[in-house]
């Protein structure tokens, strides 16, 4: 069926960006990315899809600016939140997708303020919220929000102006 391969080819995607900064972006180039976010479009109805769809954006993401980018440009930040708020309860699901949203916030001044104006700090925030017991989580999820607050004052006030700061 179409979302079993939709999950086995995210796993690979992920497996194949793990593997250093030229597969990464590799990945990138080849319309990885964009892949991703359409097969979580597709199926938000099934979280297997959604975490193996996060967790392949998060490793694609990692130390990377031109991936972190290549997420802002394809709405993977829009996608990894509406799968945080579909699936609150699934902890697998949600620590992929907190990674991958910490993963962005790593990067430039307009990756902290896509999280921000896309609701991914809200959804971050209500995930540790979910999680209050998972420590990584609350780790990753405390990554993401010091992320964001390093973009300047701007991003700092649109951080407290969503939610960022309880």
């Amino acid at each position: 069926n179409t979302a079993d391969i939709q999950q086995r080819a995210a796993t690979a995607i992920a497996t194949v960006a793990a593997v250093g900064d030229d597969c990464r972006d590799a990945v990138v180039s080849a319309g990885c990315v964009q892949a991703l976010v359409d097969a979580s479009n597709r199926h938000p109805d099934l979280p297997g899809v959604l975490e193996r769809c996060c967790y392949a954006l998060s490793v694609i993401a990692a130390n990377n600016a031109a991936a972190q980018e290549a997420l802002i440009d394809a709405h993977a930040v829009t996608a990894i939140t509406r799968a945080l708020r579909l699936w609150p309860r699934r902890a697998n699901l949600v620590n992929k997708g907190v990674t991958a949203l910490a993963n962005v916030a790593s990067g430039s001044a307009a990756c902290k303020m896509a999280l921000v104006h896309t609701g991914g700090v809200g959804a971050v925030c209500e995930s540790m919220e979910e999680h209050i017991g998972h420590a990584e989580i609350q780790q990753t999820g405390c990554y993401c929000l010091a992320g964001v607050s390093r973009g300047g004052d701007t991003a700092v006030r649109a951080l407290v102006r969503s939610g960022g700061i309880r």
